[in-house]
């Protein structure tokens, strides 16, 4: 028996439709790796002494930003396989744990 989606699961999902209808699977596939070679052009740009140290007191270093990229990486990526499985999404919780694992790891 399938759980009823929640709000946030019928958002994500109408998202995607859209995203969908407006290209197909391989372009999306593009923006994202272009989105990553961005990323990655920036991360390596930072100085490694520096990585681990905010820019500002409201600013995350890089160190924090590339772990969360990873956790929502895993988030996002682990909710589009399970809408796809017709699965619930990952819990907030599991979101943060993987984040805090990200950023130990």
């Amino acid at each position: 028996m399938t759980t009823p989606m929640t709000d946030e699961q019928r958002r994500i999902k109408s998202y995607l439709t859209a995203q969908a209808a407006k290209l197909e699977p391989a372009a999306i596939v593009g923006k994202v790796r272009d989105a990553m070679a961005e990323l990655e052009a920036a991360a390596v740009a930072v100085a490694p002494s520096r990585f681990n140290r905010a820019a500002g007191t409201d600013e995350w270093s890089g160190d924090e930003v590339m772990a969360h990229v990873a956790a929502s990486d895993a988030y996002f990526g682990d909710g589009i396989v399970s809408i796809l499985d017709d699965r619930a999404l990952p819990t907030r919780e599991e979101r943060g744990s993987a984040e805090r694992a990200a950023r130990v790891g």
